[in-house]
């Protein structure tokens, strides 16, 4: 009896180990992509769209849930609609985007909430692709202020 109990506890847990390392984990499975900030990699864990009166900006963002270090970097384009594919050149301010320019901002909190802006200085490309209307972004790396560089290969979920 003690031999029979016993291996149904082993089945048990067998075929709860298989159907856990078989189970879809929807956190990793959507690749955001991932940016870097002054040489440290962050992989995107979310990301968001938002339209305001004549911008719309793309926030990509990195959250670290065992040290809550959060790290982002946004694109900020002129126009309510999905900016179309093609080359867009960095600029240094948001305000008075044109069509094929692009205002790039990086943040990086520290687990001990200390927190560090970095933002464009004008100089750069960044190559945008729309895939199901999904915005694809990707910026070689690039000098922002703060002694700061970004780089990004980054997609919406």
């Amino acid at each position: 009896m003690k031999s029979t109990i016993r291996n149904l506890s082993l089945l048990l847990v067998s075929c709860l180990f298989i159907y856990g390392s078989c189970s879809k984990d929807d956190a990793n499975s959507n690749t955001g992509g991932s940016f870097f900030i002054n040489g440290t990699s962050h992989d995107v864990t979310s990301t968001t769209r938002t339209t305001s009166t004549n911008l719309i900006w793309f926030n990509f963002t990195s959250l670290n849930s065992s040290t809550f270090a959060n790290s982002s970097v946004n694109f900020y384009f002129a126009g309510t609609s999905i900016p179309a594919a093609g080359t867009y050149n960095i600029t240094s301010s948001s305000v008075g985007l044109a069509a094929n320019q692009v205002y790039v901002m990086a943040t990086s909190t520290t687990s001990s909430s200390v927190t560090t802006e970095y933002d464009a200085t004008g100089t750069g490309t960044v190559q945008v692709s729309v895939n199901g209307g999904k915005v694809n972004i990707s910026m070689g790396n690039t000098s922002m202020t703060n002694s700061g560089t970004v780089s990004a290969s980054v997609n919406e979920k």
